[in-house]
């Protein structure tokens, strides 16, 4: 089954490369449009066909942009991992999603082509095959993208990364000291609010699912956790996603936690984790999500680069990395890491009363 799926990621790219001579974009990388160039911009196209994570931590970027170019038409292309994501960003006029199949592909490519864009930024900065051809297929007046090659500071988060794209169009780069400004930004679904944070009961989700086996947390660590978040008075729950029910279940019965039903609808998982007061996860979607939700968040990593490149944005956070194998990241430890960012939490929110207390006195 791999080895087909392997063929037919080899066959889509050589038909993409194939069209590649239709492509008579100007390349600008980082090279600024010159300002009576960007008056004239009508329509932008965005693209960012990778994960949910990576969309999610380009929402600082949209905004950005938005901000400069308030009546501007930004459409976004997503891939088939993330499209689920694209209803909760408000700045963007309307999406794409970028077909497995080669008719459906040319079909797409074709509309995009009619839309006429002024400028189309690919937000990949590492190569990638889909979106580097689709970018130029799409036949924009202006390209803008990473140029190969280009030096990037070691451990610079890749939202300022992506942030300094947007040079070219005059636009700021986004600086590690406006997190705040600049915080990963969605639109709750319909009927959704966000947890009243003044509740006594400290709600825990643990996250069990992840892509990639290596990242995975040991299921008796999670069942340990558990009872150690207890102890503390907090109410741990088990999240994640349908493909993980069984290990969600094991862990829920030999730990007598509650789990949550998954479902595989974005915007219905974005209102459970709502409900939490903090997550605990391996995955670094899940990560980015409770970033944008304002969530704090715990995420236990097995690689130096994403908890630097890849770390949460703009929400209060303590990652745990070790590289010797994430069966190494002890259920204690976690526990204390939980303890004190909900310290932490609990004296903002107890500032924040106060304050309030006296603004009305």
């Amino acid at each position: 089954m791999r080895i087909l799926s392997a063929i037919e990621r080899s066959i889509r790219r050589a038909t993409l490369a194939s069209l590649h001579y239709f492509s008579s974009s100007e390349e600008v990388g980082t090279k600024r449009i010159l300002p009576e160039q960007r008056e004239k911009i009508e329509r932008i196209l965005l693209i960012r066909v990778d994960r949910i994570g990576d969309v999610l931590i380009s929402t600082p970027v949209i905004r950005q942009l938005r901000n400069h170019f308030p009546t501007t038409r930004i459409d976004l292309l997503l891939g088939h991992k993330n499209w689920m994501v694209a209803p909760l960003i408000a700045e963007i006029n309307r999406h794409y999603v970028l077909p497995k199949s080669f008719v459906k592909i040319v079909r797409t490519i074709r509309e995009l082509r009619k839309n006429r864009y002024d400028v189309v930024i690919n937000f990949h900065l590492n190569p990638s095959g889909s979106a580097d051809l689709i970018s130029r297929l799409a036949k924009g007046k202006y390209l803008v993208e990473r140029r190969e090659g280009e030096q990037v500071k070691v451990g610079e988060h890749i939202i300022v990364q992506t942030s300094r794209l947007l040079s070219s169009l005059g636009i700021e780069t986004i600086s590690p000291e406006s997190e705040e400004e600049h915080r990963l930004n969605i639109t709750l679904p319909p009927n959704v609010e966000r947890k009243d944070e003044s509740t006594e009961m400290v709600s825990v989700a643990l996250n069990v699912s992840v892509a990639g086996a290596g990242r995975r947390w040991p299921e008796e660590h999670y069942v340990a956790l558990t009872t150690l978040i207890r102890e503390e008075g907090m109410l741990p729950t088990i999240v994640g996603a349908p493909g993980d029910r069984e290990l969600m279940e094991r862990i829920a019965i030999a730990s007598s936690t509650q789990f949550i039903e998954p479902t595989n609808n974005f915007s219905t998982f974005v209102g459970v984790l709502t409900g939490f007061d903090i997550l605990v996860t391996p995955d670094t979607s899940v990560v980015h999500l409770a970033a944008a939700l304002r969530k704090p968040v715990i995420p236990l990593y097995a690689s130096e680069k994403a908890g630097t490149e890849w770390r949460p944005w703009g929400t209060e956070s303590e990652p745990i990395i070790e590289l010797g194998g994430m069966e190494l990241i002890t259920p204690e430890r976690v526990l204390e890491h939980i303890i004190r960012i909900m310290r932490v939490k609990r004296e903002e929110l107890r500032t924040t009363e106060s304050k309030v207390e006296g603004d009305i006195q």
